[in-house]
């Protein structure tokens, strides 16, 4: 099991953003969104995190946060 890149989801409806640091490749609940959880509009994307939200996601996931 390898953790994937760190990726982050934004939603283009009301800019909502949130970046994840999965721990393997077997994605569990909270690793994924199908909606904004601010306004439950659908229309996210999902890219691969910048480098610096790539590195707090990384620090955060360490100290189990």
């Amino acid at each position: 099991m390898f953790p994937p890149e760190p990726y982050t989801y934004h939603c283009l409806d009301c800019g909502w953003r949130k970046t994840l640091a999965p721990k393997s490749d077997g994605l569990g609940p909270g690793d994924f969104f199908s909606w904004c959880p601010s306004c439950q509009s659908e229309n996210l994307v999902r890219e691969l995190a910048r480098r610096i939200e790539r590195t707090l996601a990384k620090f955060r996931r360490r100290l189990g946060l």
